[in-house]
């Protein structure tokens, strides 16, 4: 499943933009002095998955748009980004997007949250969708119409708003 760089990259980039859930709740495990104000220890605090996933501070300028070369890593880069445990306990990592020379926080991409809380199930999930979309692309082109324009719902999973109309063409595997 490794070998699937561009299918890999197509759907990290999708979670970024469109993450299931748009926002995760955390408590505050102290206080914490932020931008100026007193957040208390056990304060509730809602989290913007989809804000945070979509900051130019951490994606570029084109962090509005979808580009899977952000997540192409050059195969030295890879196996030093491999490597979980950060020596300096910095919160930034530098990054390995070819589109951009960034310095990306370490919490920059939250599709599946982070830390200690992350979701057990993310590589499962993955890997359930490259299956699904291998199985899915091998045998159909898709379509999209040109014209459509993708509005979405926050309640409480991130959604299309209408559906996404796709036409399923089958390709003619000989």
């Amino acid at each position: 499943m490794d070998k699937f760089v561009l299918l890999n990259a197509t759907i990290h980039e999708t979670l970024r933009l469109y993450p299931p859930a748009p926002t995760i709740m955390r408590n505050a495990v102290k206080d914490v002095k932020l931008n100026g104000y007193i957040i208390p220890k056990y304060v509730p605090l809602c989290i913007s998955v989809y804000t945070i996933n979509r900051k130019k501070e951490y994606w570029g300028e084109d962090a509005e748009s979808f580009n899977i070369n952000r997540w192409l890593i050059k195969e030295e880069e890879q196996s030093n980004n491999n490597n979980d445990n950060n020596e300096t306990g910095s919160q930034y990592e530098k990054s390995s997007n070819l589109s951009h020379n960034l310095v990306r926080h370490k919490y920059a991409f939250l599709s599946f949250s982070s830390g200690i809380r992350i979701c057990i199930g993310n590589k499962f999930s993955i890997i359930e969708m490259k299956l699904g979309l291998i199985n899915i692309l091998s045998q159909y082109r898709l379509e999209l119409d040109p014209s459509f324009k993708l509005t979405y719902s926050f309640h409480p999973f991130l959604r299309p708003a209408k559906g996404i109309p796709i036409r399923f063409i089958k390709r003619n595997n000989n």
